[in-house]
């Protein structure tokens, strides 16, 4: 979606085709996590997180493929695509996620300089990634209602 910003508006057909690629590769990525699942080699923490990812693009096509056989929603989204408010909005959720991934990393630092607290490495990892999906998608959510 952000790299579809970058360029100048595209027609509405172009966003069809846009879509139906973007669905088919989360489709895409969805067997290959059915093929990954199926190998007995994976700890449980790996399992999990390739069963999420799975499960992810799979609802995330299915959401593509339902917008595109809908054309008033599929509408809907190509205007909204294209919506400078939009476009704006998620210029600062950017900004505002980038700042919130430099405090959490600044207060995992403080936690180990001041209070000799070591996590470990797939601690930090997770802290981090589920610190920019969720605030991305509450700073979204904010700011969205605000404005």
């Amino acid at each position: 979606m952000l790299l579809k910003t970058l360029g100048k508006k595209k027609a509405e057909s172009e966003y069809k085709r846009y879509i139906a690629r973007v669905s088919c590769s989360f489709f895409s990525l969805g067997i290959l996590g059915l093929f990954i699942v199926c190998s007995n080699s994976l700890s449980d923490y790996a399992l999990g997180l390739v069963v999420g990812v799975t499960i992810g693009s799979y609802a995330l096509s299915i959401y593509y493929f339902a917008a595109l056989r809908h054309s008033k929603r599929l509408h809907q989204m190509y205007i909204a695509a294209y919506d400078e408010r939009n476009k704006q909005i998620l210029q600062v959720t950017a900004v505002a996620t980038l700042i919130l991934e430099f405090l959490l990393i600044f207060a995992l630092i403080a936690l180990y300089t001041f209070v000799s607290i070591q996590l470990p490495y797939v601690t930090v990892l997770s802290v981090l990634l589920y610190g920019l999906v969720v605030g991305f998608v509450f700073i979204r959510l904010i700011l969205s209602k605000i404005g």
